[in-house]
């Protein structure tokens, strides 16, 4: 069950969902989402899950949305209104549940989350996050740092699909605070400088435009490594490997353990690369 609070949604165009759960990070959240749907002229949305007890009608879950809904509109004045905006109220008996039927139902291309940079003991994100990082589109992980404005971009990776899509947010972000990426290669087996360059072909051709420029490191310890590049940079951004899982991502669980220690803003990224992917780059 759905509530639009605000705004109208259009059928076609790039679509951005943004889930708003959290007061302290909601209006960043938006103001990252608002970035990309300007970049990719497409359209955005502002979800927020009202839950109530599996055995609780969901009828009963709008007598606990005041709070909700006066969040959702002081996240919207917060934004600078130059996209189409759509703020939408979901009940569900859980916030996975609300936020996938906001995904179908939207058909989102990019789902934005936020992340205190911790979690339970047994959850690499956390309950929610765990399932939501395997939605059916393209997912951005926020993990707000310390830290105002943008000016130098970190970029490690070491390739691969997801690369591209984090490539290209970190070409979005560049842009949009004039800010220069540095596309950090940890090489931990001495390989050759050309090889690793033709590796990271594609990643560099997606900065076109931007600053952008190739760093190669050789060390023994990549978490190290890129923990010590990263307290000279404002904003960091990692991209997930062919797994779908972002602990087994790039360098087996270093973006997740990077994320948790790293004091500045961090972004993690993976590209929707399954069936439902496929089929809807054939039907565009």
């Amino acid at each position: 069950e759905r509530e639009i609070i605000f705004g109208e949604w259009l059928p076609k165009g790039y679509k951005v969902l943004v889930a708003i759960s959290n007061p302290k990070n909601a209006l960043y959240l938006a103001r990252v989402g608002e970035i990309i749907t300007r970049a990719k002229k497409g359209e955005l949305a502002l979800v927020s899950v009202v839950t109530v007890p599996e055995q609780t009608p969901l009828e009963e879950a709008h007598r606990f949305a005041g709070p909700t809904l006066e969040l959702l509109r002081k996240v919207r004045e917060g934004l600078s209104g130059e996209v189409n905006v759509r703020g939408v109220v979901y009940y569900a008996h859980s916030v996975y549940r609300g936020i996938m039927s906001a995904i179908k139902n939207k058909n989102a291309d990019l789902l934005v989350l936020g992340w205190r940079g911790r979690s339970r003991l047994g959850y690499i994100f956390g309950s929610n996050l765990d399932k939501l990082v395997k939605a059916p589109c393209d997912v951005l992980i926020v993990k707000p740092g310390k830290g105002e404005g943008v000016r130098k971009i970190l970029f490690p990776t070491s390739g691969g699909p997801h690369s591209l899509l984090a490539a290209e947010i970190a070409r979005i972000f560049a842009l949009e605070n004039d800010a220069s990426v540095t596309v950090l290669y940890v090489d931990k087996e001495g390989v050759e400088r050309k090889r690793i360059e033709r590796r990271l072909e594609p990643v560099m051709r997606l900065l076109n435009g931007a600053r952008g420029t190739l760093k190669i490191v050789h060390a023994n310890d990549p978490k190290k490594a890129i923990l010590s590049e990263c307290s000279t940079y404002d904003l960091v951004i990692m991209g997930a490997s062919e797994s779908s899982l972002f602990a087994r991502s790039l360098f087996g669980e270093l973006p997740v353990e990077v994320a948790k220690e790293c004091e500045k803003t961090v972004f993690l990224v993976k590209k929707d690369i399954g069936k439902r992917s496929w089929f809807r780059r054939w039907i565009r």
